[in-house]
């Protein structure tokens, strides 16, 4: 195991743009940071999050735009337009 490793614990209370808290760690739309020291173990269990996350936003994305679709047709789509950033 390093010891030569410095980790930095942020308090950043909770931040607006949270989008997830997965045990120690806040993860915002444009950083993650940690709450306090975490473990190994919650490493590895939020990097496989992270990573079933950019694997699946693509369907469920297609899948909301779909859903949305029905009853909402074309209005949902123009909403979606206004939203979404290219």
């Amino acid at each position: 195991m390093r010891t030569d490793v410095h980790f930095e614990v942020v308090d950043v209370g909770v931040p607006a743009d949270l989008v997830a808290q997965l045990g120690p760690f806040m993860l915002n739309k444009t950083s993650a940071v940690a709450t306090r020291p975490p473990t190994l173990e919650e490493f590895e269990t939020a990097i496989t999050w992270v990573k079933d996350v950019e694997r699946a936003s693509p369907f469920w994305f297609g899948d909301l735009l779909r859903l949305a679709d029905g009853p909402f047709g074309e209005m949902a789509s123009q909403g979606m337009d206004a939203t979404v950033q290219h």
